[in-house]
């Protein structure tokens, strides 16, 4: 997903959590499939009541994981970031 969509997204459901994996691209499940399967794992274990360390994350905070140095993590709030973004959120229907 293009990050201005995945921060889009957010915006029209501000209760949804947007995890933001720097370091992959387009297909993040085989780029980092460790990252994907532990952030999964963790959203999972949080819809079932658990603490897996993500509701209570901070907006732009890091999340910590045990991915590779390559990747990291971040819980963001999917506000635009740029003027770009907010030309292309304003020409958006």
């Amino acid at each position: 997903v293009v990050p201005l969509w995945g921060r889009r997204a957010k915006r029209r459901r501000p209760d949804a959590t947007y995890l933001e994996i720097s370091g992959a691209g387009h297909c993040p499940h085989h780029e980092s499939p460790e990252c994907v399967n532990e952030l999964l794992t963790r959203l999972l274990a949080e819809q079932g009541g658990e603490d897996a360390g993500l509701a209570g994350a901070e907006e732009g905070a890091a999340v910590a994981g045990a991915w590779p140095a390559a990747f990291s993590v971040r819980k963001l709030s999917g506000e635009l970031q740029g003027l770009w973004e907010r030309l292309q959120d304003a020409l958006q229907p």
